[in-house]
């Protein structure tokens, strides 16, 4: 199968989910289909690999009911700018959709994710840079 994505793997994307298995699934679905990927085992390592490495998109899954989930997308925001942030969530309304924006997010995604839908999103936030606001 040819990969959706065939020039994606130039900018590598950041995925960090708190389940790990969720985590491996996904990077190992979006490697399938190009995508350079690096996981992130914690929050933490999350904000150190971004310090360190440019990611084009960052895959954030967040529970945005949780005060600790919302600083550590301020300050994952804060440290990658110039990063596309996707968040997923497992509720995707109006209200959840102004809380991702307010904390930084470019885009809201239901929780459990749909890769296919991912893929796409990751290749239009491939195709440009995003501006700092």
């Amino acid at each position: 199968m040819q990969p959706l994505i065939p020039d994606a793997g130039f900018f590598p994307t950041l995925v960090f989910d708190p389940d790990p298995e969720s985590a491996r699934t996904i990077a190992q679905q979006l490697a399938g289909q190009g995508i350079s990927v690096r996981v992130a085992e914690s929050a933490e390592d999350a904000l150190k690999a971004a310090r360190q490495t440019y990611f084009r998109v960052l895959f954030v899954a967040a529970d945005l009911n949780n005060e600790a989930c919302l600083c550590f997308l301020d300050e994952m925001r804060r440290v990658t700018p110039r990063s596309w942030l996707i968040v997923s969530n497992a509720g995707v309304d109006r209200i959840f959709r102004s809380v991702v924006y307010r904390h930084g997010g470019d885009a809201l995604m239901k929780k459990p994710v749909d890769v296919c839908d991912l893929v796409k999103r990751i290749s239009g936030f491939q195709a440009k840079a995003r501006p700092i606001i």
